[in-house]
């Protein structure tokens, strides 16, 4: 139960984000959920400095989580996925020599 918790808070914060971000900053989505993702840590860091003990629960909860199986299984698979997304064909077979040869080189070193 403790890695849907912890995709739940994740999710909620993240929609929060995206919310404040369309309505009030109006950056691109990935810089406005970075920025603000970068204050919330910032709070966090500062309210530690101020007698709040937010390193306990955090680092229990990440004692818990498989981090292998986490990226490999999970994360990893919807990174490429949004990847693929935007990816242009037109562009790719404009260097497609480009990428044969480096696959070619890739897989001579790898045998």
């Amino acid at each position: 139960m403790v890695f849907f918790e912890i995709t739940a808070f994740l999710t909620t914060l993240t929609a929060t984000f995206a919310y404040i971000n369309y309505r009030y900053l109006k950056l691109p989505v990935t810089v406005g959920l970075m920025l603000q993702s970068l204050v919330f840590s910032l709070l966090l860091a500062f309210s530690m400095h101020l007698g709040v003990d937010v390193m306990t629960p955090a680092l229990r909860v990440m004692n818990r989580i498989d981090f292998d199986v986490l990226f490999l299984h999970g994360l990893l698979s919807f990174l490429i996925f949004a990847g693929a997304l935007f990816v242009k064909v037109e562009e790719l077979l404009k260097v497609k020599l480009s990428i044969g040869a480096a696959v070619m080189t890739l897989f001579a070193l790898l045998s």
